[in-house]
């Protein structure tokens, strides 16, 4: 971690399709644990709601009222052109853009979220070396 940089945590989730209440509210408990650990958390997966159809879902109501923002708004399974792989965060402020990959590697599209960073390690005024091994005339015999 860089010097003076706020710590964040990344989770990744899958909801299957055929989830209940009771595991909506197991969701629910594990993540309002884990805000109370660090300042930013993003959470990110394959929740199986359709955003394209509302949002009338006791898990999406319950991470709103967690203070969680849903940042993604754009289908991302373009088979069923539903929007079902989410980004949630509870601080908007710190993130520069979210976005939908339209790439075919699969049934759905990566999500992505950019975080700010205050850029500190940049800023230090110390050259930093880098060592490597150019393979370029390697010898498999030789080595």
């Amino acid at each position: 971690m860089p010097p003076r940089c706020v710590s964040f945590l990344v989770g990744f989730i899958y909801r299957p399709p055929g989830s209940t209440i009771r595991t909506d509210r197991e969701i629910v408990s594990n993540i309002e644990n884990v805000l109370c650990l660090t300042t930013d958390v993003y959470v990110l997966g394959d929740v199986n709601m359709d955003l394209m159809k509302g949002t009338n879902y006791t898990l999406y109501n319950d991470l709103i009222m967690l203070g969680l923002d849903q940042l993604i708004s754009e289908i991302t399974r373009p088979e069923s052109k539903s929007c079902i792989d989410l980004v949630y965060s509870n601080n908007r402020t710190n993130v520069l853009t979210s976005s939908v990959v339209a790439i075919g590697l699969s049934d759905h599209c990566p999500v992505t979220v950019v975080r700010k960073h205050n850029g500190s390690f940049a800023k230090r005024k110390v050259h930093k070396t880098v060592q490597y091994r150019d393979l370029k005339h390697f010898n498999e015999h030789i080595f």
